[in-house]
């Protein structure tokens, strides 16, 4: 769980919770899925949306992994499908209620 407030540009208040389950390690490769949902406060609404309204404002179920390319370096990637609540479509900026997004991203072991 993550709690996130703006405080320099006033931009209110989101509430995550999340939860990952691992599914493969072995050989170097890590894997896991996800799932989170995200809570805002009416200030975050209008700030990113322009509604004035709370609550649910995303969904999004994933999936993670790893792999280890020596003993100091990974290669970290993931995949996300993210969707909008109800609140957030009634946003005028809003034209798709769900998009996909992935990353991939190098890390290093101190």
């Amino acid at each position: 769980m993550r709690l996130r407030q703006f405080l320099e540009n006033g931009r209110g208040v989101e509430f995550d919770a999340r939860a990952t389950v691992g599914v493969y390690e072995g050989h170097g490769f890590a894997a896991g899925l996800f799932g989170q949902a995200t809570w805002a406060s009416e200030k975050s609404f209008e700030a990113y949306y322009a509604v004035h309204d709370s609550g649910l404002l995303f969904t999004s179920l994933g999936a993670l992994g790893s792999y280890d390319l020596s003993r100091r370096w990974l290669l970290l990637g993931s995949v996300e499908e993210r969707r909008l609540g109800d609140h957030a479509m009634h946003s005028a900026f809003v034209e798709r209620r769900a998009s996909a997004y992935a990353s991939l991203g190098l890390a290093y072991r101190f």
